[in-house]
């Protein structure tokens, strides 16, 4: 049998909107278009006021950054999904996620979501929570999460993780946890059928690959990492998008298979 809809939802991150989205990605989309699939971007809801609430500085000279941060606001750049401010609260985290849950009731269904950084974390969560009480909808057939990271916290409070000093996810796994808090977010149902596809840069200075393999540790062993010779983007390597790609097929086609 057939699917006929093949939509995927695609969440842009910090300081992106679905057009930059669509422009940073176009090599992989394209791929995807090529067995049949459509992308659709959602904006973040939330707009940043304030270079100042970005955590890190656009240039040295004040003049500079000021008129940096005016085109970041000129092309709508200025968005994200929720803002984590210095006492650690994410703050328009559940207005955003109903705002996610609405757009997808109205526009769905979607056969799979996707997000680059803050967006994969928010797909990440719809993932984990989309045929769950708070939504009822069905379950996508995969998720592709890029650079994404769990909304974690040391194991001993107070006690700063340094990442030079972790071997590898399992040892990260024995220093961090998830806020409790946000638990439920981040735990996959036991009987979760969609294909987990976690996705890194090898040498990404925003999301480390730690905090990503992290993300990918929390669904228990049924994820799929593909890891990338590159930074905090979407891959444009031929080799990465192929393996991604061939992923998705891999999931719709045991999907269709079973209908």
């Amino acid at each position: 049998m057939t699917i006929v809809n093949m939509k995927v939802l695609f969440l842009p991150g910090f300081l992106q909107n679905g057009k930059r989205l669509a422009r940073d990605s176009q090599e992989f989309t394209k791929a995807l278009e090529q067995i049949g699939i459509t992308v659709d971007y959602l904006d973040p809801p939330r707009k940043i006021a304030s270079k100042d609430q970005i955590g890190y500085s656009l240039s040295a000279d004040e003049s500079e950054a000021n008129k940096k941060w005016q085109s970041v606001i000129d092309r709508d750049f200025n968005r994200c999904w929720w803002y984590y401010s210095r006492d650690a609260v994410y703050e328009g985290f559940e207005e955003s996620l109903q705002y996610a849950l609405d757009y997808i009731k109205k526009n769905g269904p979607y056969i799979g979501v996707m997000g680059f950084s803050q967006g994969s974390s928010m797909a990440t969560i719809l993932t984990n929570i989309i045929h769950g009480e708070l939504a009822g909808l069905p379950y996508f057939k995969f998720s592709v999460l890029f650079s994404g990271m769990a909304f974690t916290e040391p194991k001993i409070k107070n006690k700063r993780v340094h990442l030079e000093d972790v071997k590898d996810v399992q040892d990260y796994a024995t220093k961090v946890q998830v806020k409790p808090r946000f638990a439920k977010y981040f735990t996959p149902p036991e009987d979760l059928p969609t294909k987990v596809i976690i996705v890194y840069g090898s040498y990404d200075p925003v999301v480390q690959p730690l905090r990503t393999q992290y993300l990918g540790h929390l669904f228990q062993g049924r994820g799929t990492e593909v890891e990338y010779h590159g930074g905090h983007k979407v891959p444009h390597d031929e080799k990465a998008i192929a393996s991604i790609v061939s992923l998705v097929s891999s999931a719709i086609n045991s999907t269709a298979s079973n209908l």
